[in-house]
């Protein structure tokens, strides 16, 4: 009972009513928040998300977007095996296969880790003493410490500078600073307070195209960009936004407080932006920050980005509905991760109709999976399904 109450809890939290004079009655809100919680699963702040309470919104066009559950439950188990899982999620291995299959990855450096610490280029990184040595000896001019198995952007540090005339100290584009002892501190503190942490992967600090840093310089902003293979291996494209960070933040994640703008994937042109308080979507015409406006706006590379996705994704037929992280580098795109198992499938359909057209609903029809054309009758199976998820979400969160 007690997980019930838990996953109602979370349900009642993300509900919210909107009260403007174009938006629907706040009980027809709730009736229409209900039925689709029971018929397809919708959850409370996907209503808002997609923008199903506005009164000329019909309640029916919610057959247009793949939610959460309708994924968690009935996509990603069967396109994504779990088994698989690793080659996304372990940053580590993420690098280094991509990198051998020919796709432009940052540069990494090593792994520093107590127990397993080494250096790419030979050599190990098992220690403070391990770290200074390799940064005396190769003087590299930036770094990006990422915790080895977190998500979010959490414990991410990112220093774009880093001076060795008076020892050793690191520089962040926000502007602060760490001297070396500070920063092997600090290291070793979240080694020994973090059980699940096992190490930080260095790699080299992108250096990114103009174009983005002009529109927020603290963060490498990335493209999201959502993929699928078809039955027969054909990779498609079926949404793309841009991620920025703001207020002085190093990293672009929804987590942290990033902002999003929509992109047209057939241009490449940004024709919004919008950010995310409280699961409650607001819309932006420009960077809040750098006064940037984003329509308009054509992200360099375009075309490359579209190859480099549809060969990222022809490379991972063993996880065949990713979203994928894309920097845009002086020299062109540069990936940074997937997305699998946690791709934000709500959040990639934002000012666009949804991901199910006709198209992907036929793909999809090919794997044995049926999307609903119209809204289903209440299924006391799919609920549990979708609770069942639900609560393993709460338990990971």
């Amino acid at each position: 009972m007690s997980s019930i109450a838990t996953v109602l809890r979370r349900t009642l939290k993300n509900f919210r009513i909107e009260k403007g004079k174009d938006d629907k009655s706040v009980l027809r809100q709730i009736l229409e928040n209900i039925m689709l919680i029971l018929r397809v699963q919708l959850e409370p702040h996907e209503y808002y998300l997609f923008r199903l309470y506005p009164k000329q919104v019909n309640k029916d066009q919610v057959i247009h977007y793949l939610n959460s559950a309708q994924f968690s439950r009935d996509i990603n188990p069967f396109l994504n095996p779990p088994e698989w899982h690793y080659i996304l999620n372990d940053k580590l291995i993420f690098n280094r296969y991509y990198n051998h299959q020919g796709i432009p990855v940052a540069h990494q450096y090593g792994f520093l880790s107590k127990d397993f610490g080494m250096l790419n280029s030979g050599g190990k990184l098992s220690s403070r003493e391990d770290l200074h040595e390799f940064l005396v000896k190769e003087r590299p001019g930036s770094i990006v410490l990422k915790p080895h198995n977190t998500f979010g952007g959490y414990g991410i540090m990112v220093f774009h500078e880093i001076d060795y005339n008076h020892g050793i100290f690191f520089r962040s584009s926000n502007g602060s600073e760490l001297e070396f002892d500070a920063l092997a501190d600090k290291i070793e503190m979240m080694l020994a307070g973090e059980s699940l942490l096992r190490g930080y992967i260095l790699e080299e600090a992108v250096e990114q195209h103009p174009f983005m840093q002009e529109i927020y310089p603290h963060s490498v902003n990335t493209l999201r960009v959502i993929t699928y293979l078809t039955k027969d291996n054909r990779p498609k494209i079926i949404g793309t936004r841009m991620r920025m960070g703001r207020n002085g933040t190093l990293v672009d994640n929804i987590s942290q407080g990033g902002i999003h703008g929509s992109v047209d994937t057939a241009t490449g042109k940004i024709t919004g932006g919008f950010s995310i308080t409280n699961r409650k979507q607001s819309e932006i015409t420009e960077h809040p920050d750098t006064g940037v406006r984003f329509a308009g706006r054509e992200i360099p590379f375009w075309l490359q980005v579209i190859d480099l996705c549809q060969k990222a994704a022809s490379v991972t037929p063993f996880q065949r509905f990713v979203g994928w992280d894309i920097a845009i580098g002086k020299n062109g795109p540069i990936l940074i991760e997937g997305n699998s198992d946690g791709v934000e499938v709500s959040y990639d359909q934002i000012n666009r109709r949804g991901f199910v057209t006709e198209e992907f609903r036929s793909d999809m029809q090919e794997y044995g999976i049926r999307l609903p054309e119209r809204i289903p009758g209440i299924s006391p199976r799919r609920i549990y399904q979708s609770y069942k998820i639900s609560r393993r979400m709460h338990k990971i969160g």
